[in-house]
């Protein structure tokens, strides 16, 4: 007993230690055999024989009733002869056509006489009607008014009789409106002439013809028929559409197959009359074939049932086994996305540091991997958001001391050139710049106070260009207390400034826009007179362009937005009608109502 204990104890060791594929491969190669080998043994047993049974039996019938149906066809070409051949009909339509008058009533009336004897020879009552197309006149039997022939179809099939020298000739390109249709040419016999003297036209009732000649009730049941020439139906039993018809009628590989027809099953069986070379198919409802194997087949499926759920037992035991150590993973890795810092391995009740497979490795990597990322959290943390707001305080005093140094150039200028009002509208804005850019109070301002340093801004230097220098400013007063990082706007329009108006005698014009949408807030600069280079910024930070004084200033901008914001924001540069546009992207946050 022991022994065994420890044989078991040692089977399992070593298939827990089997790598993931061997396993999943041992668990679908064993569920695959079992069933494939019960469900092939008996799909086999049942459909195969039966089904070959049912072939044996249908074609016998298809091939009595095509031996029926043939023979019938040759009656009725006899029928057909003998009516040629008619004394009555030689005299009359020789006379009519020797003469060249038109045929009396007294002669018309003895040959419908005529054919009308003949119709009711059929014994079978297959025959609809009978005509005799002459020179000048159609004699013919009782024709009810549903199945009469327009001119142009009479006259298509006395056409189709040329040419056979009086043989007879089967039509069966009006079966589907008109019926089948024998046709013939009557030939002049009296002194061998056969020249022509008229056209005999026998339509057959294809239906109630099938019906007689067909035979095909078995033990599975009435079956139905269909008869078809050249990829046409000619009389079917069942209502088919064209689409089924298509698919029955393409050629068999095999000698029955089974034939899904407007959404019934049918066995189907095809047979070939040799005379005219039609198709003639027998059409065994599939499902009579199922209730008559109905026992045997429950006898198949409960072995079938009982080996599936045999199979399902043993694979959800081997599976279970191996997908509770993965749902211990998955539930370490949850716990360790939302862990507060005090992941422990130890916390999970199996112990995978002796597991040699594949499941106890990926433990053992993951939960080293989580000891160490939480001891990275904690150590370094503190460190990356200190560097961030070095990078942050480092990229604001970068601002540009050209601004200041031009802004005093002016001033002297202007003090030389002009009276004392406007130099002290320069030195008042030129204090308000002052104050602003050395402010280290907040990294953000309300919108309204970063517009209104570039309003000082622009002042200084519409008085130094004086006309030739055009600015406008449109913001929804409901941005206006929006925050946003101070010094943005003026290095843009300080740009714009020195890029286009100081290389340009014509009038500049700088539009400054400030809009939104539900996500972002866009301030948007546009000037007149330069352009911006394709991939400007990408370029300066990749150094494949150097900058040319406004460089720095472009850079500075963008990479304190991406690291207040994140890298969804930014600074865009592209050229739009005639402008060149600069485009500061932030996140649109409503600001909060202030109490009174």
């Amino acid at each position: 007993m022991a022994i065994g204990k420890g044989l078991i104890s040692h089977l399992r060791k070593r298939i827990s230690n089997l790598n993931m594929e061997r396993k999943i491969m041992m668990i679908v190669l064993t569920s695959i055999l079992l069933i494939s080998g019960f469900s092939m043994m008996a799909y086999y047993f049942t459909i195969k024989s039966n089904n070959q049974l049912l072939y044996n039996s249908t074609a016998d019938n298809l091939s009595y009733s095509a031996s029926n149906l043939t023979g019938h066809l040759d009656d009725i070409e006899s029928l057909s002869t003998a009516i040629i051949a008619d004394n009555t009909v030689q005299d009359i339509l020789t006379m009519q056509k020797d003469s060249g008058q038109k045929t009396d009533s007294r002669s018309y009336t003895r040959l419908c006489t005529t054919l009308e004897s003949y119709l009711q020879q059929d014994q079978s009552s297959s025959l609809s009607y009978i005509m005799l197309a002459g020179r000048d006149m159609t004699a013919k039997t009782y024709i009810p008014m549903s199945e009469r022939l327009p001119e142009e179809s009479l006259t298509d099939l006395t056409a189709c009789a040329e040419g056979y020298m009086g043989r007879a000739v089967w039509i069966t390109k009006y079966s589907e409106k008109y019926g089948l249709f024998l046709v013939r040419e009557v030939r002049r016999i009296s002194n061998a002439q056969l020249d022509s003297l008229g056209y005999l036209i026998i339509r057959v009732d294809t239906r109630r013809m099938l019906e007689d000649c067909s035979h095909f009730a078995n033990q599975y049941g009435q079956a139905s028929y269909l008869l078809a020439y050249d990829s046409s139906v000619i009389q079917s039993s069942i209502t088919i559409t064209p689409e089924d018809s298509h698919v029955l009628l393409t050629p068999f590989d095999k000698p029955y197959r089974i034939q899904n027809l407007s959404g019934q099953k049918y066995f189907v069986v095809k047979n070939t009359i040799p005379d005219v070379n039609w198709d003639f198919f027998c059409l065994v409802p599939y499902s009579s074939v199922y209730n008559s194997i109905l026992i045997t087949r429950i006898m198949f499926f409960a072995v079938v049932f009982a080996s599936i759920v045999l199979c399902i037992l043993l694979s959800h035991h081997l599976i279970r086994s191996l997908t509770r150590h993965i749902d211990n993973l998955v539930c370490k890795i949850k716990s360790f996305a939302r862990d507060d810092g005090t992941f422990s391995p130890s916390a999970y009740h199996f112990d995978y540091r002796d597991r040699k497979d594949e499941l106890g490795i990926l433990h053992q990597q993951f939960d080293q991997m989580a000891l160490q990322i939480q001891n990275l959290i904690n150590v370094n943390y503190k460190n990356e958001l200190l560097v961030k707001d070095a990078q942050l305080k480092a990229l604001e005093t970068q601002i540009n001391p050209h601004f200041l140094y031009n802004t005093l150039e002016s001033i002297n200028w202007r003090a030389k050139a002009s009276g004392e009002v406007e130099i002290s509208r320069m030195v008042e804005a030129l204090g308000y710049l002052l104050r602003a850019a050395l402010s280290h109070s907040s990294k953000t301002v309300p919108l309204h106070q970063e517009l209104d340093f570039v309003r000082c801004y622009l002042t200084i230097q519409q008085t130094r260009y004086d006309d030739q220098l055009i600015c406008t400013l449109e913001a929804d007063k409901d941005l206006y207390d929006i925050p946003v990082p101070k010094l943005l706007v003026q290095p843009l329009v300080e740009n714009a400034i020195r890029h286009a108006l100081e290389e340009m005698v014509d009038i500049c014009s700088i539009h400054i826009r400030v809009y939104h949408d539900s996500t972002q807030l866009y301030i948007q600069v546009e000037n007149s007179g330069s352009v911006f280079p394709d991939n400007l910024l990408e370029k300066l930070e990749s150094g494949s362009i150097q900058p040319h004084g406004f460089g720095i200033g472009l850079t500075n901008i963008h990479q304190r937005i991406q690291l207040t914001y994140g890298k969804n924001y930014g600074l865009f540069l592209f050229n739009q009608n005639d402008f060149a546009v600069a485009q500061i992207r932030l996140p649109y946050v409503i600001p909060a109502e202030t109490e009174p």
